[in-house]
């Protein structure tokens, strides 16, 4: 971007991103580790709390904190290369690093054994910014795109054709079968204008899967992440 003033250069973070110079102490770097990061604090949280309660649909919760635990530490183990990690019912639990080579196939394992305690999405009072079913086969198609590569961080032949981790077929299959869910069940659509997708009211958009929803007139912001599973 061209410089208009000290402040659009942001102390050159964003130049160091865009020619692959940064370090651990980019400030982009950084605030990316603390906020996933914090994500999982705030997931671990959330499961201690639902498990000693009594609410009205607590499996519905528990599914929705224990899918945002799952999307917090798959992005982190992408991005990082581990994650920690705590027993929610436990506060003196000792703090344990997971590694992505190890992680993956049991994050995916528990994913899909979410899938029938979550709503879909618009039911049960959800939307685009709680954990539904559609968030979990958006997520778990992403999951098994990058198995082999998170499998094998060192680099090399990657096996894309792994055999899935439950039910037929390969990595690759499951990520069709995921994606197909959500391409042909109704409930997304490209926007013939894309930039609607950007709108100050998120929500009224037809491609959103699971994003942060933000609203004119609500500072409330909810943790998800726009999915590439319809747009792209």
């Amino acid at each position: 971007l061209p410089t208009r003033g000290s402040d659009w250069g942001d102390g050159g973070k964003w130049r160091a991103m865009h020619e692959f110079t940064w370090d651990s102490n980019n400030d982009v770097v950084k605030t990316t580790f603390n906020q996933l990061t914090l994500g999982i604090t705030k997931s671990l949280t959330a499961i201690g709390s639902i498990n000693k309660s009594t609410i009205n649909n607590k499996a519905l919760f528990l599914a929705e904190a224990k899918g945002l635990l799952a999307y917090y530490t798959y992005t982190t183990i992408d991005l990082f290369g581990q994650a920690p990690y705590r027993d929610p019912d436990n506060l003196e639990a000792p703090i344990e690093i997971r590694k992505a080579e190890t992680t993956i196939d049991a994050l995916i394992t528990e994913v899909e054994g979410l899938i029938p305690n979550l709503a879909d999405i618009k039911t049960q009072n959800t939307h685009a910014g709680r954990f539904t079913k559609q968030a979990a086969y958006a997520l778990l198609a992403d999951m098994y795109l990058n198995r082999a590569v998170l499998k094998n961080k060192t680099g090399g032949n990657f096996a894309f054709t792994e055999q899935a981790i439950n039910g037929g077929g390969t990595d690759m299959d499951k990520v069709i079968q995921y994606s197909n869910l959500l391409i042909n069940g109704g409930l997304f659509s490209l926007e013939s204008n894309y930039f609607h997708n950007f709108d100050i009211n998120n929500d009224t958009s037809k491609e959103m899967i699971f994003t942060i929803v933000q609203k004119k007139n609500s500072c409330v912001y909810v943790y998800g992440k726009n999915s590439e599973a319809v747009t792209g």
